[in-house]
């Protein structure tokens, strides 16, 4: 049994002295457009092994030659516009603690939001 580590035991369903606070590895990617079956516009990335401070400008860029994307920074907010086919926009913000993506379909009224925290100024 998996849970037989836990010092509460799992009998009642309760692990929760397996979860909490501790430093291991993070990779997150978002994709930014499909011009075409098969291949991907670009992607904002980033990946690390230690804690590190979540700013927009911790997020890589990395497209292909061909594709239709920018990138701009205002004060601390960064956006990123793909115009390629089924593209869309990421709105990287500054929060406490942290960043606040919007993700939107350009041609579709669809919007996605989710935040990334700090643990006390630390991604853990």
């Amino acid at each position: 049994d998996g849970c037989d580590d836990c010092s509460s035991g799992c009998a009642d369903g309760n692990c929760d002295d397996l979860e909490g606070d501790s430093i291991g590895s993070l990779a997150f990617r978002i994709p930014l457009g499909m011009p075409r079956d098969g291949q991907v516009s670009g992607f904002l990335w980033f990946r690390s092994d230690e804690p590190l401070t979540i700013t927009p400008s911790v997020f890589n860029l990395l497209k292909r030659d061909d594709a239709s994307i920018s990138d701009t920074t205002v004060g601390t907010v960064r956006t990123i516009i793909c115009n390629d086919a089924r593209g869309r926009t990421a709105v990287i913000e500054s929060i406490v603690n942290g960043v606040r993506i919007s993700y939107l379909r350009i041609l579709l009224p669809t919007k996605w939001l989710n935040s990334i925290a700090n643990m006390g100024l630390l991604l853990m």
